[in-house]
C-alpha cells in the first residue's frame, strides 16, 4: 500500500512505500525561466532574459544580460487575475544588465520576445 502526502506550500511530494522510505518528487514545477536570443551586432553574441515569479507576491522579477552592441526591447506578455493578457516592455541598453520587478503580474508571464523597439 502506498500513501501520497503533499506538503502545502512546497513542490515536494513524498511517497511512502511498504519499507517506509521517502522519496522527493522529481517533476517539481520550474519557477525560474530563461531564454536567449542572438544579437544582430556583434555576430555570435546574445541577450539572455530570465524571469521568476516572486514567491508570495503579485509581481515577477525580470533580469537580463545583453552583450549586444545595440539596445533591445524585451516585450513581455503578462496575464492578470481576470485572464486578460497585456504587454509590458523593458529596454535593455547596449552591453548592459539589469533587474526589474514587474508589478501586477499576478498570473505570471505567458510569453517573452526580444525586438528592436517597444512599439508595434
Amino acid at each position: 500500500m502506498k500513501t501520497a502526502i503533499c506538503v502545502l506550500g512546497t513542490a515536494a511530494t513524498l511517497a511512502f512505500g511498504l519499507t517506509g522510505t521517502a522519496t522527493a518528487a522529481v517533476n517539481a514545477p520550474k519557477t525560474t525561466q530563461t531564454k536567449t536570443w542572438k544579437c544582430q551586432k556583434p555576430e555570435g553574441k546574445k541577450i539572455k532574459v530570465t524571469w521568476e515569479r516572486a514567491k508570495g507576491r503579485d509581481w515577477t522579477w525580470l533580469s537580463y544580460v545583453s552583450n549586444c552592441s545595440e539596445s533591445k526591447a524585451i516585450r513581455l506578455f503578462v496575464k492578470n487575475t481576470a485572464g486578460k493578457t497585456y504587454q509590458r516592455c523593458v529596454v535593455a541598453k547596449a552591453k548592459s544588465s539589469g533587474r526589474k520587478a514587474l508589478k501586477d503580474s499576478y498570473s505570471g508571464i505567458s510569453k517573452v520576445t526580444v525586438t528592436n523597439t517597444c512599439s508595434g
